[in-house]
């Protein structure tokens, strides 16, 4: 559906549980209003938004959601996601975009407990602007692709972001080629309880 047609999904939809969604196109207006979807929906806890989903344009009721998975969002996007979808458990985002040094600090995230982050092919993104602006405490499993998870120094925002959580991490999952052994992971975060290199 257009993006211009996307204001007659109203109403109530008691029912609904599972969303997946994003427009066949993005708004042609630079400020296109912004549009409150699906708020009367009180069992809606997973959605997907697909590549076009526009999160600052195109508002869920986000604070009721417990499992996302965003098919392409920018870094901010992720990190704004978060700020507002407070009871997220699982959580798993593409990054696609430039890398963004200005993503703002998102308050300790109480439930989330799974994060998967993917780049798309992009040697661009820089994933320590968003591990960086995140404190989440209840996290037991994460996966991360090494080579975008730092520009500088994968290993050391790995530590800073699980030192700085305070989480007791089960698995850690890196994805991709690998600069480190498992050792040398096993060193730096000796309180994950199973590290798993998959490149």
């Amino acid at each position: 559906m257009p993006f211009e047609h996307l204001h007659i999904i109203q109403g109530d939809m008691p029912h609904l549980r599972d969303l997946t969604i994003g427009p066949s196109d993005l708004p042609d207006d630079d400020e296109p209003t912004r549009l409150e979807l699906f708020d009367r929906a009180p069992q809606l806890t997973t959605v997907v938004l697909a590549e076009c989903f526009v999160p600052s344009v195109m508002r869920l009721p986000w604070s009721q959601l417990t499992f996302l998975v965003g098919l392409c969002l920018y870094e901010h996007e992720c990190a704004d996601i978060l700020r507002h979808a407070t009871n997220l458990i699982r959580y798993t985002v593409t990054v696609c975009g430039p890398p963004e040094p200005n993503v703002l600090a998102v308050p300790a995230h109480s439930h989330l407990r799974n994060l998967v982050i993917i780049v798309k092919d992009s040697a661009d993104v820089d994933l320590s602007n968003i591990l960086n602006a995140l404190t989440l405490p209840a996290l037991r499993t994460l996966e991360v692709p090494e080579l975008y998870v730092s520009m500088v120094e994968p290993l050391a925002t790995l530590k800073d972001f699980v030192s700085r959580s305070r989480c007791t991490l089960d698995e850690l999952l890196v994805t991709g080629p690998s600069a480190f052994s498992v050792p040398e992971y096993c060193e730096a975060l000796p309180s994950v309880r199973r590290i798993i290199l998959d490149g």
